[in-house]
């Protein structure tokens, strides 16, 4: 999962010994034969009223409901002011009370971070959140034609931002997020200026189209230092910067929130 409260630690080692599944509902579409029974058991359409619209259930191995439980801690304040560790703590705690838990052979396999032989890694952020939101996300993108598209410039001169595109594509946030798929459109002017004899500087304004097209676009910016070698662009240091289209319930209008890419050239 790209990010939230399933991919912290804890979380992550209490639900090793099971298969994880997940359905989605949206305009009142009819719930799924294996779904219904489940949605029943845990009060139905009227159990909104007191908890939330994500419930989470622990079947045995014959598929019977051995426990279910909330989304989210309670149903009162606002559960996105909440801690990752808080809703990691709850989670673990829900999952067993089931008594469904066993233990799972573990492989030891060290943390990595994703990495291509030659292209760039991503690191995306919401800036300033506290919760779920903040988790970080890391994207590797091999490279195909832009490093081509980003040779030595001689003089200023402008890039198209969806060549492009298959690294500024994935510049959104973390799983917990509505957004789910890369965006759909990248649009923009980026300048490449020669900034002494062996640098160059991409600066620009993007646009990007999200994938529910009632939501507006990411508008933000594009700046990086490219550093070239005999052979063409050895080192890339960049950041997108923008505000992320998010709908506040409790003021019903849309706001930006803060979000920040760092760009990496890999495997320099």
């Amino acid at each position: 999962m790209r990010g939230s409260s399933l991919s912290h630690p804890e979380v992550v080692e209490a639900l090793r010994p099971f298969i994880v599944t997940f359905w989605g509902q949206s305009n009142n579409e009819r719930l799924p034969d294996d779904v219904l029974p489940l949605h029943q058991a845990s009060g139905g359409a009227s159990h909104f009223a007191t908890g939330s619209n994500v419930r989470c259930f622990v079947l045995d191995a014959d598929g019977r409901l051995l426990h279910w439980f909330n989304g989210f801690p309670n149903h009162t304040g606002n559960p996105m002011g909440r801690s990752s560790d808080e809703f990691a703590a709850y989670y673990v705690r829900e999952i067993n009370r089931s008594g469904a838990g066993r233990t799972a052979r573990r492989a030891e396999m060290p943390l990595k971070l994703p990495e291509v032989g030659n292209g760039v890694r991503l690191f995306i952020r919401f800036t300033g959140q506290r919760d779920a939101h903040a988790s970080p996300v890391v994207e590797a993108v091999e490279s195909l034609d832009e490093w081509k598209t980003l040779s030595p410039p001689t003089s200023a001169r402008e890039i198209d931002a969806a060549k492009l595109s298959r690294w500024l594509r994935l510049c959104y946030p973390a799983g917990v997020n509505e957004q789910l798929e890369p965006y759909t459109g990248v649009h923009g002017k980026l300048t490449l200026t020669p900034a002494g004899p062996n640098q160059a500087v991409l600066a620009g304004k993007v646009r990007m189209d999200l994938p529910d097209r009632k939501s507006p676009p990411f508008d933000g910016t594009f700046r990086a230092v490219l550093t070239y070698g005999t052979g063409g662009a050895v080192r890339l240091r960049g950041v997108v910067e923008g505000g992320y289209p998010r709908f506040d319930w409790n003021q019903v209008a849309w706001a930006d929130w803060p979000l920040t890419v760092a760009i990496e050239s890999r495997p320099d």
